[in-house]
């Protein structure tokens, strides 16, 4: 079989997979799943709190996820995502949530019902504190076992908020339930009706028969409390014994709470106490306009790389246009086939990414004009273009692969997103620059205008190539590492770094608002609220980010109510997101092992690939680009949060690409270079492949550009770091691990004796 007709399988089988990815991407097929900050919703991380009470086991958690998705299922939300993260750590996504509060509320909540005769509760207190005071104790949970802290609200039946310490067991628990639902009442206001299961209907007339008889000796109102979590929620009247295993709660409820007390006890009790370590909500206004922005910056960002290829590489670039059409469309589909929820980070990895699936073909184009200037044949040209440059594309991605492994392994929620999208994209790019363009070259060649070098951007080179003697002045190279050290140190250990509330803890919300503001007016809504020190920043136009190290709800609806009232600001506009201070420690210590994973597992591969001598001056340059982009960090005063965190790691791939396309030709270039010095086969090598190094660190930036200027302010926190390591990256490959690499190499006996004998 010929290489042409070879050719034209591939390009079929391509389109073949193109209506497939079609399929996927318009209906009949599946439409894209977006993430709940593209169209609003909850995200909440609970985690199971470990007590003597309720101690926390496998069993439990188990039992704790299935209660959870049974409520969940009964709010009705739309492809809800509830799993275990961690050991003792359960995710819920609830995207399209309406009221994200009550839903946390429904979810969250242990719901321990309890049945006491208020005989039992003692000595009434004003307030908690009081209550834990005549206990001996300063918090409810350090109260001893067969001891509880009951809660009597004037809602629930009391005159006034009453606290009380029990200390005998309830004569009944939810346990016995059979089943709840919503009812109403003579008033026509909604209650809650139980039904009893067996033993529980039995003990149930068993403790009305007692209280009605106590009735009837005292002559005094016997109260039966019915308490939910340690709230009393109602105090009937028992007059005589009940038969049938029916009860019910009344009160002043909404029809929304009855609904969502029924769900409750319809579902059970949880078996171990959940607390939120992390919350977010999204608006749904906020979400929408997030997704028009994402999808903006994306279009701008194609059509921009696609113009530079164009202009570049003149018909060889429209090739990779081709190609890159070609990708977006597979990506697509494949993201909406396995049935990937499309996330704002997720987008940053698809954009990001379009940068990638044109870099294999910059390294590609450049050795096919390499190989013609050397005086090949277009076609043998062609194909040893291909092969020579596989080598320098495979190490790249992969080394960009095991970024986006490490960084799906170590983060949480979108950042995972962005992750898994980045390494579908690089696995995707190399299928598209080595079988999509190898293909599309093939066949082309046989058309004429594909045969016209001028065309194809591949003129024979008239003059000679000028190799500047950079690695003259390597020991420069030196200093100018310490100099950035020192930079860092300064920076990071003096400055110090801005972390956001993702690993101190606390409080951050965006607003949306339609009239005029200034960041002072926005943090005196805050502040006269309660809020302690909000710190405001717009975020683009009339987006406002409030950071605090706490607000209580109560605090965040005043706000948002004066906001509304002065500025025009709705509900549906608001995005709220908490996290508690172990859970940022717990990001922290993530965010630092993943890096070294990273690095290590980065050594490891390209000491196997080159050698070890090559592998430190890459990792040396590495970590040279990530401190320079969180000594910007530090100086500019921008916060580091968990996007800052996958743009570093995310630095960690692309910085060790750019290394990898000089040390590639560096390790070509030994076996034909037998009398030269180190340094003058590095300094042939760097002026081989500096065309190629910046047009793949352009053609990255440019997306990145795009992300910055019109992405919103989740994305620019992706595409800030970026733009900053990878620019660093074009510079340290040459100027750092270029000349630590020979440094270290002229150490070697054969190559001290080549400097010796080109000196001389």
């Amino acid at each position: 079989m010929s290489s042409m007709q070879k050719n034209v399988i591939v390009l079929v089988a391509v389109a073949v997979l193109l209506v497939v990815a079609m399929y996927f991407i318009y209906p009949p097929g599946s439409s894209t799943n977006l993430g709940l900050d593209l169209q609003g919703g909850l995200a909440v991380l609970l985690e199971a709190q470990d007590s003597a009470k309720a101690p926390r086991t496998e069993e439990s958690m188990k039992q704790a996820i299935s209660i959870i998705q049974d409520r969940v299922n009964g709010l009705g939300v739309a492809e809800p995502e509830i799993q275990r993260q961690g050991q003792w750590k359960i995710s819920v996504q609830l995207p399209g949530i309406k009221n994200p509060q009550e839903a946390l509320d429904v979810i969250g909540k242990t719901a321990v019902l309890e049945f006491y005769d208020t005989n039992q509760f003692g000595t009434p207190y004003a307030t908690q504190a009081e209550a834990l005071k005549a206990a001996g104790v300063e918090t409810a949970g350090a109260l001893p076992d067969g001891k509880r802290l009951i809660h009597w609200p004037a809602k629930g039946g009391a005159a006034t908020d009453s606290w009380f310490i029990v200390d005998t067991e309830p004569p009944l628990t939810g346990t016995a339930l059979s089943g709840a639902q919503v009812g109403f009442d003579q008033n026509n206001q909604p209650k809650v009706d139980m039904q009893f299961k067996g033993d529980g209907a039995t003990k149930f007339a068993d403790l009305t028969d007692t209280m009605g008889k106590a009735a009837q000796i005292t002559g005094q109102d016997q109260l039966l409390a019915i308490v939910l979590d340690g709230t009393v929620q109602s105090a009937p009247r028992v007059q005589g014994r009940i038969e049938g295993g029916r009860a019910e709660i009344t009160g002043k409820f909404t029809l929304t709470e009855a609904k969502n007390l029924a769900l409750v006890l319809q579902t059970g009790a949880l078996p171990i106490e959940l607390a939120p370590v992390q919350q977010r909500t999204v608006g749904a206004t906020l979400g929408k306009a997030s997704l028009s922005q994402a999808l903006f910056a994306g279009v701008i960002g194609l059509i921009l790389v696609a113009l530079f290829m164009l202009v570049m590489y003149r018909l060889l670039g429209l090739i990779a246009d081709i190609a890159l059409v070609i990708y977006t469309i597979l990506f697509w589909g494949i993201l909406n086939a396995i049935g990937v929820t499309l996330t704002l980070p997720g987008v940053a990895g698809m954009i990001l990414t379009l940068g990638m699936a044109v870099d294999a073909n910059v390294i590609i184009f450049a050795r096919i004009r390499d190989e013609v200037n050397g005086g090949k044949t277009l076609r043998t040209a062609i194909d040893a273009g291909f092969k020579k440059a596989f080598s320098a594309i495979l190490d790249g991605h992969v080394t960009a692969l095991i970024t986006a492994a490490v960084l799906f392994w170590a983060a949480t929620g979108g950042v995972r997103g962005f992750a898994l999208n980045l390494g579908i994209g690089v696995a995707l790019s190399l299928f598209s620059a080595v079988v999509v363009s190898r293909a599309l070259v093939g066949v082309l060649i046989s058309v004429k205008p594909f045969r016209n070098l001028k065309l194809l951007g591949l003129e024979p080179r008239t003059t000679e190539m000028k190799v500047f003697p950079i690695m003259k002045y390597r020991r420069w190279a030196v200093g100018a590492l310490g100099a950035v050290t020192i930079f860092v140190i300064l920076a990071v250990f003096v400055i110090g770094l801005n972390r956001g509330i993702e690993f101190n803890g606390g409080v951050r919300t965006e607003v949306k608002l339609t009239k005029p503001a200034t960041t002072n007016q926005v943090a005196a809504a805050f502040t006269g609220a309660g809020v302690q020190e909000p710190v405001v920043q717009t975020a683009g136009g009339d987006i406002f980010v409030i950071t605090a190290a706490s607000m209580t709800d109560q605090q965040f609806a005043q706000a948002q109510e004066t906001l509304t009232t002065k500025f025009a600001a709705s509900s549906s506009t608001v995005g709220l997101e908490r996290i508690g201070p172990s859970f940022g420690q717990e990001t922290a210590q993530r965010a630092l092992i993943a890096i070294l994973v990273s690095i290590i597992v980065m050594i490891g591969y390209l000491s196997w690939r080159f050698e070890y001598k090559f592998a430190l001056p890459a990792i040396v340059a590495l970590a040279h680009d990530v401190a320079l982009t969180l000594g910007v960090y530090a100086v500019t005063g921008r916060l580091v949060t968990t996007a800052t965190v996958a743009a570093v790691l995310t630095v960690l791939g692309y910085s060790v690409n750019d290394t990898i396309i000089v040390f590639d030709r560096i390790r070509e270039n030994t076996h034909y270079m037998k009398k030269e010095s180190y340094g003058s086969m590095v300094d042939l090598s760097i002026r081989q492949t500096i065309v190629r190094s910046l047009n793949t660190a352009i053609t990255t930036l440019i997306p990145l550009a795009v992300i910055l200027l019109f992405g919103g302010p989740t994305l620019n926190d992706f595409a800030f770091a970026l733009v900053i390591g990878i620019a660093s990256g074009a510079y340290s490959s040459v100027f750092i691990a270029s000349p630590l690499l020979t440094i270290w190499k002229e150490r070697e006996p054969k190559y001290r004796k080549r400097a010796a004998a080109e000196g001389a």
